[in-house]
């Protein structure tokens, strides 16, 4: 989630330029692959494992873990919008 944030200050910046653009698209790119890795992983977790994931779901402190990939798709969706100007013909 904070790279998307790096990526999101990159993209909106108006002083630095063209490069920093690129440079918040490959932080994106980056961000976007280990987000999904992270939830494939969970993912196979939970069918493999379940009763980790079950006794991970009752304790209240990962309340804030679970939350954290939806911020962060968040996030990376608020970098498609940014990002969407300089690719999409409209």
């Amino acid at each position: 989630m904070g790279t998307s944030v790096i990526t999101n200050a990159a993209v909106g910046l108006p002083i630095i330029g063209q490069h920093m653009g690129q440079f918040g698209l490959v932080i994106w790119v980056i961000t976007s692959i280990i987000l999904i890795v992270m939830l494939l992983l969970k993912t196979v977790q939970k069918v493999i494992k379940p009763p980790i994931i079950e006794r991970q779901f009752n304790a209240p402190v990962m309340d804030q873990f679970f939350g954290a990939p939806l911020k962060a798709l968040l996030t990376i969706a608020g970098v498609i919008l940014l990002f969407s100007y300089r690719f999409l013909p409209w």
